[in-house]
């Protein structure tokens, strides 16, 4: 049982108007209309725009079932991460979580609703598709919606982006300029002096990728829903403030300031001893963060799901002999909203570092990089009590599905 532990032809966008990046077909992704993946990661990942006409199929594109009736249904609901931005001339009004929306009639509103792969099932399939990077990496996917000349303004990400158009048309702007002063008093992040080098129209299908910090604007020609692909990219100064914290609460220093060497009188009370700044900088060596206290930390900070996760209990939930039946019918999967990983040393579930062994972590590994095991993959762990009892305790905690996955992400 797991115990907790501590090469298709291929070139960027010129810098002159409405000439993107194109690419020839082939053998390749089909995301990416015939380039390989690692050719993705060659030419373009981190270094230059790509854009990919047609990466989505009319089919594939009716799938996502991601309407405007739905979106907008969505973004009002309570337990969904959401922004409205009204552009009014200069002026920018920004809402969270918003209660009501414009009419539709009114031009230059933007609807953005963040993790929408946490809310509807082929949102969440279609972010599986961007797992040829790591997942320590992927975020997830915003959907925006927008009335005729809407959009968040020139800005840039501090992260890789997939722009993915759903529906309508949008014209892009971009720019790899260095000027990334932004406006003052605004409430969005809107650049200062935005200089286009480069612009085309993204129709349904189409998707523009670009690296961290290349500013682009979005505006919508007439009504269109985009998505984003956001990927994750904490600063180190970020990472080194969660880690100290975390840190903290692992401390267990033994000893206190004690002054039992002291033999003679103290002439100056107000100066303070060398030898309590030694006491506590020894104490503190002790205590110094090792290799395994930052792999630890590592696992458990990239595992853990957003502060607006929530899971939810099976609506009738199996008791363990139920649940042992129905998986050798069903088989397991994990939840859209989980994070499963490991490392050499650990399985790390949802924040929570476990230790695993043997047919333990081969399952626990496979499931973390299929997201579902099989029946016949499950037969060698049907006779593990204990590793039975944390599965179904996993299931019971909303955690694990039974079957192919197919939940109900809606709050």
């Amino acid at each position: 049982m797991p115990s907790k532990s501590k090469q298709p032809a291929t070139s960027a966008p010129k810098k002159r108007l409405g000439t993107p990046a194109m690419l020839d077909s082939g053998a390749g992704n089909p995301l990416l209309n015939g380039l390989s993946i690692n050719q993705f990661l060659y030419k373009h990942w981190h270094k230059k725009p790509l854009l990919i006409r047609q990466a989505l199929s009319v089919a594939e594109l009716t799938a996502l079932q991601c309407d405007r009736e739905r979106l907008l249904t969505l973004g009002q609901q309570e337990g969904v991460e959401s922004r409205l931005i009204v552009a009014e001339g200069k002026q920018w009004q920004f809402t969270a979580q918003p209660s009501a929306l414009p009419p539709l009639t009114q031009r230059q509103w933007t609807l953005l609703v963040q993790g929408m792969n946490l809310h509807h099932p082929p949102i969440a399939a279609l972010l599986r598709r961007f797992r040829f990077l790591p997942d320590v990496r992927l975020d997830d996917i915003m959907v925006s919606y927008a009335t005729d000349g809407g959009g968040v303004g020139p800005h840039f990400d501090s992260y890789d982006v997939f722009l993915l158009q759903l529906e309508g048309v949008r014209r892009w702007q971009i720019s790899a300029q260095k000027d990334l002063t932004l406006k003052p008093n605004l409430p969005l992040k809107i650049l200062q002096n935005f200089t286009v080098e480069d612009e085309w129209c993204l129709e349904p299908g189409d998707m523009l990728y670009l690296p961290p910090r290349y500013a682009h604007n979005g505006i919508a020609q007439g009504e269109c829903i985009t998505l984003s692909v956001g990927f994750r990219a904490p600063a180190f100064n970020e990472l080194a403030q969660q880690f100290y914290t975390w840190l903290a609460e692992q401390l267990d220093i033994p000893g206190a300031v004690h002054d039992a060497n002291l033999l003679t009188e103290t002439a100056e009370p107000a100066r303070i001893p060398g030898w309590l700044v030694e006491q506590f900088t020894q104490a503190l060596r002790k205590a110094a963060p090792t290799a395994e206290d930052i792999q630890a930390f590592v696992g458990e900070y990239f595992s853990e799901p957003k502060a607006t996760t929530f899971f939810s209990a099976p609506a009738k939930s199996l008791n363990l002999s139920q649940f042992k039946q129905r998986l050798q019918r069903d088989g397991l999967a994990l939840s859209a909203r989980s994070r499963l990983l490991y490392d050499a040393d650990n399985i790390y579930f949802n924040g929570q570092s476990l230790y695993a062994s043997g047919i333990e972590r081969k399952l626990l590994t496979r499931l973390a990089n299929q997201h579902t095991l099989s029946p016949t993959e499950l037969v060698s762990v049907l006779t593990l009590p204990d590793f039975m009892a944390q599965l179904h305790d996993w299931y019971l905690s909303g955690w694990l599905l039974l079957g192919e996955g197919q939940e109900s992400l809606a709050p």
